[in-house]
């Protein structure tokens, strides 16, 4: 007989459907909010002195963060579904957060001060931080 999820493993399940949701939410808006999505960020950008972004034009990028969104609403999903099972599905969570993360914040030092790549590291470095912990606590949670 299976033993019942850990509290932790429960907690991550809820978590990854959270995080699908939001990234699911968050794929929608990129695809429907392009051409003015850099404009919502630029009053916060601009009470911190930072140079505005400017929005591309074209859609080669807007494509490629589109299938990173999918993407990590099937990994969350997929492990929400069985978290004993799947739970390494957050690996690749794990992984494009703290990628964007180091990006975002690369892009910014070594690149153009736009307040668009420190969005990328303040929203993308909690995330993977969390989903590194609850992921670590569920795997040490599971019986032998």
């Amino acid at each position: 007989m299976t033993p019942p999820l850990s509290p932790e493993e429960v907690l991550l399940t809820k978590f990854l459907r959270f995080c699908a949701v939001l990234y699911g939410v968050s794929g929608v808006g990129f695809a429907v909010l392009h051409p003015v999505m850099f404009d919502l960020v630029r009053p916060i950008t601009d009470l911190l002195g930072l140079t505005a972004t400017p929005a591309p034009s074209e859609r080669f990028w807007l494509t490629l963060s589109l299938s990173m969104m999918l993407m990590l609403v099937v990994c969350c999903t997929l492990g929400a579904r069985d978290i004993r099972r799947n739970q390494d599905m957050c690996i690749p969570i794990i992984f494009s957060k703290f990628c964007s993360t180091l990006c975002g914040v690369l892009f910014f030092v070594a690149a153009a001060p736009y307040g668009m790549y420190l969005t990328i590291a303040t929203t993308d470095l909690p995330l993977g931080i969390v989903t590194l912990i609850l992921w670590r606590r569920a795997r040490a949670s599971v019986p032998a």
